[in-house]
């Protein structure tokens, strides 16, 4: 198959691509800043913005699959003018439309676990607006919702490694608990 991911080289993107290469697919990355270092050779690399449709449309011409990972991370500060709904409903808009303009076969959201347009947060608000932009096309689609993805690499990892210790940490707005057993009997302390 002929398949482009859009955030291709991006920590989950670039797992992707090398796993759809070792599978004998043909493999095209699209990101605003391709950073071909982080990709098996055989992946071919190409600029665009998703919040930009006229930079990607031609991207999804000849694709027999699409796979759009992009997201604007809640983790990280955005860059200047970008907001989560510019990126993941915006983001969602422009590229299920360029996939359905070309007619791709099959066509992935990757999205997040508590992704609902009522929820408070913003990120899994924009991110279920986003989702139902898919599940409203007329593409083939499925939605993937994964909760943190973590590895070494990764922005939860790095986010874990910088704000906790080797020992008990809090993190922000959690609580510790404290477990003691004497005589027999548990008691939690909070």
């Amino acid at each position: 198959m002929n398949i482009l991911v859009t955030g291709g080289d991006g920590f989950v993107g670039r797992h992707l691509c090398a796993e759809l290469v070792d599978r004998g697919h043909t493999v095209t990355s699209l990101s605003r800043s391709p950073d071909s270092t982080v990709l098996p050779d055989e992946v071919e690399t190409t600029t665009g913005d998703v919040t930009d449709y006229n930079s990607i449309v031609d991207a999804y011409e000849g694709k027999d699959a699409a796979v759009n990972l992009t997201a604007l991370p809640p983790l990280n500060e955005p860059r200047p003018g970008t907001f989560h709904d510019t990126v993941c409903i915006g983001g969602a808009v422009n590229a299920a439309h360029a996939a359905s303009q070309h007619d791709v076969d099959r066509y992935v959201e990757m999205s997040s676990l508590g992704a609902e347009i009522d929820s408070p947060i913003a990120y899994w608000r924009t991110q279920g607006l986003g989702d139902m932009v898919v599940e409203y096309s007329n593409l083939d689609w499925v939605v993937l919702r994964p909760s943190f993805i973590f590895g070494e690499g990764s922005e939860t990892f790095a986010f874990v490694k910088k704000y906790t210790t080797p020992y008990v940490t809090i993190l922000p707005d959690g609580e510790a608990t404290q477990r003691s057993n004497r005589s027999g009997s548990g008691t939690s302390q909070r």
